[in-house]
């Protein structure tokens, strides 16, 4: 069962999340897909590996920003989680770090729905996410469809 949208577009806006360290090429590929199927993409905007700060990984999307620290950089991520429909959970292998489980509390005390593709570790956090089989499904459920 998928969960209710907080509300219904024409062009869904997600948040991706994942270990950039760990997951980069699969979080890559979610963005372009989310691009692909219609969806617009807040967090993280051009997500090609920029810089590393103290094992945290920045992005090309964080460049213009002058402040580059790790709390700058997450808290811009959590605020775009507010303001997203939904959040997709990048973990081909389970896996999530620190990071993804703080912005998965966060759409949780949103009330932003959260997909994935796996199923992630441990079950704390499993037992918040919907897994469904694409990113179309996660985006189809949070689309307006018009009928001709």
């Amino acid at each position: 069962i998928l969960p209710k949208p907080r509300r219904v577009t024409g062009r869904p806006q997600v948040v991706v999340s994942a270990s950039f360290n760990r997951h980069l090429r699969e979080m890559q590929r979610a963005v372009e897909e989310f691009f692909d199927v219609g969806a617009s993409v807040l967090s993280p905007i051009s997500p090609t590996a920029y810089r590393e700060v103290d094992g945290f990984l920045l992005l090309d999307g964080d460049r213009p920003y002058t402040n580059l620290s790790v709390r700058s950089v997450q808290g811009r991520h959590l605020r775009c989680i507010g303001d997203a429909d939904f959040l997709w959970v990048v973990c081909p292998d389970g896996y999530v770090g620190n990071s993804v489980a703080m912005e998965v509390g966060a759409a949780v005390a949103s009330g932003v729905p959260i997909y994935a593709q796996h199923a992630p570790r441990p079950l704390m956090i499993a037992a918040y996410v919907t897994v469904v089989p694409s990113v179309t499904m996660a985006v189809l459920n949070h689309t307006t469809q018009e009928i001709f």
